[in-house]
């Protein structure tokens, strides 16, 4: 069995966290991505409905980084268990 490279899927797990919460905001608010970006410069413009799916969207996203986590740590101890 080759060894998993923690390090390399564990970095792309979090470089692309950046990108699927962007995506996964412009999705659920109907937003294109310039509007994502005059967002950020102008929070003011946002509602509160839309303050409160960047919180469920940024929840559902660290929740899939957590699972990749432990996917990681799993993979590790099997790995470790046959050598």
């Amino acid at each position: 069995m080759i060894a998993p490279n923690i390090l390399a899927n564990l970095y792309s797990g979090m470089k692309n966290i950046r990108e699927l919460f962007r995506e996964a905001m412009e999705n659920e608010c109907k937003w294109s991505t310039p509007t994502f970006y005059r967002r950020i410069l102008n929070p003011q413009n946002n509602s509160t409905a839309e303050k409160e799916m960047m919180i469920k969207v940024a929840r559902a996203r660290i929740v899939e980084l957590l699972e990749l986590i432990d996917r990681e740590d799993q993979n590790l101890k099997n790995y470790q268990s046959l050598n």
